[in-house]
């Protein structure tokens, strides 16, 4: 029965997907059963799964075989078991919430987003399951199916235009790069199979055209969300909260992650991208990403696109973690999916209750809300500090380790990079808490505050649940550190250029002074901007920090600069379609452009460019570095 118990992980989510709507007009019997669903599985993998592979197994089963050499196998290393145990444990927490959640808003279709939410976890478990880059493949593009009317459950013209936008950036880069990579690793090796350490053959084959395939992997694997193939995140917050939770915690983004990290462990290895310097290319776009998206979002009024912003910046901590190579490095960068996990659907709860209770979305609305919600707001200053990997909480743990890995690497930038982002990870949540527990409601708006309380207890159980957790694993990391520790011990790691205790002691003391530095920067907010007047001196009224200071300029500014750019490299990239459409229709060129910028083609075109434009631009990384 070893191979057989990942079918029966597998199958409590499928069966419950297709016999939910028998139970459309039953919702309390419906919504208990997904709940089953959930906890079965959730059983399952822990208590079935778990020990074997914690014991060093590794679990496979192969259904069948498209063509010699191309099978559909599902296979569990200690890797997958690390994404699996993350995604069943929180599913249980969702599921619940998203019943609160769609009861507390008397949403529609509910029948119908419960068969596609379950599908979902169908979907990511068997991401954590594939055996090989074609069923990676297969599971992939159904996650990217099946949350899709998720995405879309309003059904009014922004969440359809968002779900446009949601298809094509995921369906494209999947299609057009990584299957394509897919189809040449096979057609050069001759498998597509699994191998912990990187597929061997790979190394006999030519520099460029490997540098070629692994930026194909990075760029289709569009839901890790590298940019610039990352818009498609914030614009897909239309979804319900639970959804949102979904998507950036849960399933969706970590599968992103989940997929270029098994690229870089188990199909080129650990020795191969450092000897064709695709560790600096990797790293070179995660660290871009993750202070562009800080910059991008930080001057967010809409409080589930400020988080979805920081999800775009953490995902990218995951894959400089990868891109170090070293043992420290690498097992850091698995650990912080499961530190950003916890403590980022937390918020995104918060985010849900708050509309749920209040009906308020808008950062600058939330004066004094925490008064009203106290276990609500102290459950996103948890989640905040999990971010802000503040000692106590999991994301502690992870982010010493990618410090320590960026010193033993060599690659210093890095860890400056790690240790700014923490830094601006502090502002970039803050505000939400001032605001929320220090600030008094606007007079107009103290009678509406006066009818709201907490939400239901169904939304908020899961809430105060998962912020318990978030300090939980702290203390006990298991069984996260124990999986991740495993994984790297089989992919032959890089030795560091700098020792290990040299490391530990100097990332120690570079994180504590970055926690010092954000408690005196918050008092001397407190003692002069939050007071009546600082703002009148500088007023600069933005939900960045208490309301004004003069560094929440400096990142509007920097912000706005990050989106001119961004929509210049749109528009240009509509430049060569446009031309080529008007040497045929024989019209203007302009006119065609703004066409395009109307219709759905704009994402195809924008996306695809643009992808094509930086896969020329990790070329040139990798060129210079020869």
């Amino acid at each position: 029965m070893n191979g057989e118990i990942l079918i029966y992980a597998l199958l409590p989510s499928l069966i419950v997907a297709f016999i939910l709507p028998l139970f459309k007009n039953k919702p309390n019997l419906r919504d208990g059963i997904t709940v089953i669903a959930t906890i079965i599985t959730f059983l399952i993998i822990a208590f079935l799964v778990l020990p074997q592979i914690l014991s060093g197994e590794t679990i496979t089963f192969k259904l069948f075989e498209f063509a010699q050499g191309i099978t559909f196998t599902l296979k569990l290393d200690a890797f997958g078991m690390f994404f699996a145990f993350v995604t069943s444990t929180l599913w249980v927490v969702t599921n619940i919430y998203a019943i609160g959640y769609m009861r507390g808003l008397n949403e529609h279709a509910q029948t119908r987003f419960f068969v596609y939410f379950t599908l979902s976890i169908f979907a990511a478990l068997g991401i954590a399951f594939s055996g090989n880059l074609i069923t990676l493949f297969i599971f992939y593009e159904i996650l990217s199916i099946v949350t899709y009317p998720l995405v879309i459950h309003e059904q009014d013209p922004k969440s359809m235009r968002s779900g446009t936008e949601y298809m094509i950036y995921l369906m494209v880069a999947s299609m057009l790069l990584q299957l394509t990579a897919i189809l040449l690793i096979y057609g050069m090796t001759g498998t597509l199979e699994f191998s912990e350490g990187g597929i061997g053959a790979l190394a006999q084959c030519g520099s460029l055209l490997l540098s070629a395939i692994f930026l194909m992997l990075m760029f289709g694997y569009a839901k890790a969300a590298i940019f610039p193939l990352h818009s498609w995140l914030p614009t897909a917050m239309v979804a319900p909260t639970p959804v949102s939770a979904l998507l950036h915690a849960v399933a969706v983004v970590v599968a992103g992650v989940f997929c270029v990290m098994r690229t870089v462990f188990d199909v080129f290895g650990p020795n191969l991208m450092h000897a064709l310097n695709l560790d600096l290319v990797l790293g070179t776009f995660a660290a871009f990403t993750l202070l562009a998206a800080i910059f991008f979002g930080i001057t967010q009024d809409n409080l589930k696109r400020r988080v979805a912003y920081s999800t775009v910046s953490q995902l990218s901590f995951m894959m400089l973690g990868v891109a170090l190579l070293t043992k420290t490095g690498m097992t850091g960068g698995i650990l912080h999916i499961a530190s950003h996990s916890f403590g980022k659907i937390v918020l995104f709860f918060v985010a849900g209750a708050v509309f749920v209770a209040a009906h308020k979305k808008l950062i600058s609305d939330m004066d004094g809300i925490g008064r009203r919600m106290p276990i609500t707001m102290l459950s996103f200053a948890v989640g905040t500090a999990a971010m802000i990997a503040v000692p106590l909480t999991l994301a502690a743990l992870s982010k010493t380790m990618l410090l320590e890995g960026s010193l033993e690497s060599g690659y210093w930038i890095f860890f400056v990079v790690f240790l700014l982002a923490g830094l601006l990870d502090a502002f970039y949540f803050f505000p939400v808490i001032y605001k929320a527990f220090f600030k008094k409601p606007k007079k107009e708006n103290e009678a509406d505050y006066s009818k709201f309380k907490e939400v239901n207890i169904l939304v908020l159980a899961p809430i105060v649940t998962v912020a318990i957790l978030v300090v939980v694993f702290y203390a006990v990391p298991f069984p996260f550190l124990e999986l991740a520790e495993e994984k790297i011990s089989h992919v032959n790691p890089i030795e560091g250029v700098v020792s290990h205790e040299f490391s530990k002691h100097w990332s120690s003391i570079a994180e504590y002074g970055v926690i010092a530095i954000i408690a005196l920067f918050l008092l001397l907010n407190y003692r002069y901007f939050g007071s009546s007047k600082g703002k009148e001196i500088i007023k600069f009224d933005t939900p960045f920090i208490y309301g004004g200071n003069p560094l929440s300029k400096t990142c509007t500014d920097a912000n706005h600069k990050l989106l001119l750019f961004y929509q210049w490299s749109v528009k240009l990239s509509h430049a060569p379609y446009a031309w080529v459409i008007s040497k045929f229709k024989g019209r203007n060129v302009e006119d065609i452009e703004r066409e395009l910028d109307k219709s759905a083609y704009k994402f195809i075109t924008s996306s695809t460019t643009m992808a094509l434009v930086f896969l020329i631009i990790g070329f040139i990384v990798f060129i210079i570095k020869l």
